[in-house]
């Protein structure tokens, strides 16, 4: 658990009952990482002695050059103790305003998620404990429970959640990163692992930031934490507002009658009249400041900013020259193939692929699929310059050979060139799909589930 001054904030009653609540988890250590300056850390004490917890009690570590300490820090040190001071299988992080709902611990083990090897991260839903929030999602015709879990999988969460030992190994936060949160689930998934969703979750006794000037400052770090890294829950709202131009401008301004009803209706006339002004005020502000600072850049992909999306890879067990590392599963997105990957790795390479029972391969050359979860490893480790692409290096692969390697190993293989239909075209020369013969359309629902919204233009061409 990382805190600061939480029984001054919350009051002792309230983080009593977070911390009893976590009762129904079997763990042994609290490993507590206080910046603060009141009475927590003698109350978590008091605590660890009376249940029979060993408590590791800890202030920020801070890396060489950072004064101060932040929850990016905070979180940092807790994983660290975690892996270096104890042995178990998986760290628990619950924040100090959440009570854990009765049956938490008990759905993750009737469900079997700590016994999947490939669920590296288990989220408990953060249900709201106070009904506003829902009341007004409810009017706008959007149902909470799937908001949760969207804004989860753009921005991770540690409300109530379980990281596996192995799937924390090699995380590095930045210090000033407010998106803590957000870089553990990035890790975590981008190196290839599952999570899963608890629906019993935690009641979440947060209050929202009601001053305009403090939200303010949270959407421009935002902004310029999601220009630096590609990490927090408004890049693809920056995407959106910078590709809109001027004229997404106008729609802040057009919403606010529809937002000034509904609001009014939520919350009664004086507090709906001004948290309707300030909701479409911040939305005009921050497309402003999108479309002038994001229009014609490139965002990093959150891939890249956790060690994912370089030469080296992820540091992982993946290895496409050494078939036999690679997992097994219905379909492979293989990206950067040509400049990276020798000829010779690619035919054991799907001749693996068929064994395992792979029915869709999808070669991207030489980019990616941004914000794909399905790839079996991000980048390759480089042997030479293999590409012989636009930047005319020695051509020792060709896709003719890579869709002849496809091919012997029972593949039926297309080259797909339109990279326009492509959410990031600047990524991609052209891609090679490759599919088993009158299988393809089992596939089709198996996709869809899983939204994969860039294959759709690969799916035109059978």
């Amino acid at each position: 658990m990382i805190v600061k001054d939480s029984v001054r904030r919350l009051g002792e009653g309230l983080f009593m009952r977070v911390l009893k609540s976590s009762l129904q988890v079997p763990y042994d250590v609290i490993v507590l990482v206080d910046d603060g300056s009141d009475s927590t850390a003698e109350a978590v004490r008091r605590f660890a002695d009376a249940y029979g917890k060993e408590l590791i009690a800890e202030r920020s570590r801070l890396p060489p050059g950072w004064a101060r300490p932040t929850r990016a820090t905070a979180r940092q040190t807790a994983v660290d103790v975690f892996l270096q001071s104890t042995s178990d299988e998986w760290l628990f992080f619950l924040d100090d305003d959440c009570v854990l709902n009765d049956g938490w611990w008990r759905w993750a083990v009737l469900h079997g998620v700590l016994d999947d090897p490939e669920v590296g991260e288990v989220w408990g839903i953060n249900w709201d404990a106070f009904p506003e929030r829902e009341r007004f999602l409810k009017a706008l015709g959007i149902d909470l429970k799937a908001y949760l879990i969207k804004k989860f999988e753009e921005r991770g969460g540690t409300h109530d959640t379980l990281y596996r030992r192995a799937a924390l190994e090699g995380v590095k936060i930045p210090p000033e990163h407010i998106y803590e949160d957000a870089w553990l689930h990035f890790h975590v998934k981008c190196r290839g692992w599952r999570y899963a969703v608890n629906p019993v979750g935690v009641a979440h006794f947060h209050v929202a930031d009601v001053d305009l000037r403090a939200e303010k400052e949270k959407l421009r770090l935002a902004i310029e934490l999601t220009l630096k890294y590609g990490i927090s829950e408004y890049r693809d709202d920056m995407l959106r507002a910078a590709a809109g131009g001027i004229p997404d401008l106008l729609r802040p301004v057009a919403g606010f009658v529809p937002m000034l009803i509904t609001a009014v209706r939520v919350y009664g006339l004086r507090r709906g009249a001004v948290e309707a002004a300030k909701r479409q005020y911040l939305k005009l502000w921050f497309r402003w400041q999108a479309l002038r600072l994001a229009r014609g850049r490139r965002l990093p992909d959150p891939c890249e900013a956790v060690g994912c999306d370089v030469a080296g890879g992820c540091g992982g067990p993946c290895d496409i020259t050494k078939p036999e590392t690679v997992p097994a599963g219905r379909a492979w997105i293989l990206q950067h193939v040509l400049e990276h990957v020798p000829e010779g790795a690619w035919r054991p390479l799907f001749a693996r692929a068929a064994d395992a029972g792979v029915k869709l391969i999808v070669a991207v050359v030489p980019g990616h699929i941004s914000d794909d979860p399905t790839h079996i490893c991000n980048h390759f480790a480089p042997r030479g310059n293999m590409y012989a692409g636009k930047f005319g290096a020695v051509k020792i692969c060709s896709t003719s050979a890579l869709r002849r390697a496809m091919e012997d190993a029972g593949y039926r293989t297309k080259l797909f060139v339109d990279t326009a239909t492509f959410s990031r075209p600047w990524d991609l020369d052209y891609i090679v799909v490759a599919a088993k013969r009158g299988l393809v359309r089992g596939l089709l629902p198996w996709l869809a589930r899983r939204k994969l919204a860039q294959l759709k233009a690969v799916l035109k061409v059978w």
